[in-house]
């Protein structure tokens, strides 16, 4: 049965932004008097709810996740215009848009800065419905999915999630959806392994394993 629906997540999906993610951890890292990570390290380590990774790094009676949080966006925002769409990101948009299927964004980034990168990159028009985080915490978005999916009257088992975490595959099967997973973003390969579920390692290789079934 082909897909009609299509449920982005961003930030490693969509935007490649790995690097800035983990240069914005560093930057609290050297505030606070802690060595510096790396990105193999980051990948090994983040999760959603990112409390359970700054949890990690952290004493978190110390360092409050609302400081660590809001000090996450402030070095974000600074990195930002290091930001650019994964290779292949408009093409997939825009073959997944000829091919009849609807998209939708949902992410567990603050919706405000979510808006201004997908005005900053033109692609507002792929996508019937947005939705970030109201807050900076990115905690888990599938009570917003699934909101969504039932508001619209859309079939999960018509619809297909693609995403860079292990939290794409958890909201996937809460809906009830398919799910195939970018290796090149966040979250290591291994983590999205223990899924069981396909892995891309291109946006041009999820599109085609999309369209194609």
């Amino acid at each position: 049965m082909p897909y009609t629906y299509l449920l982005w997540d961003w930030n490693g999906t969509l935007l490649d932004d790995l690097q800035i993610s983990v240069d914005a951890v560093c930057d609290i890292l050297k505030e606070t008097g802690l060595p510096p990570t790396t990105a193999e390290s980051y990948r090994s380590q983040i999760e959603i709810p990112t409390e359970r990774y700054y949890q990690k790094l952290f004493d978190l009676q110390r360092w409050p996740l609302s400081f660590l949080a809001e000090r996450y966006m402030q070095n974000y925002r600074r990195h930002i215009r290091r930001a650019r769409l994964h290779k292949g990101a408009a093409e997939a948009l825009a073959a997944f848009s000829n091919a009849g299927i609807r998209q939708a964004l949902v992410s567990s980034f603050q919706q405000q800065l979510l808006y201004e990168l997908i005005d900053l990159f033109g692609i507002g028009g792929y996508f019937d419905f947005i939705s970030g985080a109201q807050d900076c915490f990115a905690k888990s978005k599938i009570e917003r999915a699934r909101n969504l999916l039932a508001e619209r009257e859309i079939s999960p088992s018509r619809t297909v999630v693609l995403g860079d975490m292990v939290h794409d595959a958890e909201m996937a099967a809460a809906l009830g959806s398919d799910c195939i997973l970018l290796s090149c973003g966040h979250q290591s390969r291994e983590a999205l392994e223990r899924c069981g579920l396909p892995i891309a390692e291109s946006l041009s290789e999820a599109a085609a394993w999309i369209l194609c079934r």
